[in-house]
């Protein structure tokens, strides 16, 4: 597990999940299985999704910025 820091707060997530194949084509794949989508987004953030988006005022938007830290946090730490 690993955590980054995103509008003041620390976020959990999955470090090897963001390397998976599997959780590529889950969250790739919202049209044909949304369910597969948001179990995805599960495993991410550690089973924490829905308290993440809760604390960043239910804002799809700010997810998508969540997601986009932890890609850049991910990729910082495998370049060290």
């Amino acid at each position: 597990m690993a955590k980054v820091k995103f509008e003041g707060h620390e976020y959990e997530y999955d470090a090897k999940a963001v390397k998976s194949y599997t959780l590529f084509r889950q969250i790739s794949r919202l049209a044909e299985d949304p369910g597969g989508f948001f179990d995805g987004m599960s495993r991410l953030f550690c089973g924490h999704d829905v308290a993440y988006a809760q604390q960043l005022g239910d804002d799809i938007d700010k997810m998508g910025e969540l997601i986009s830290a932890v890609m850049e946090d991910a990729g910082r730490d495998a370049k060290n």
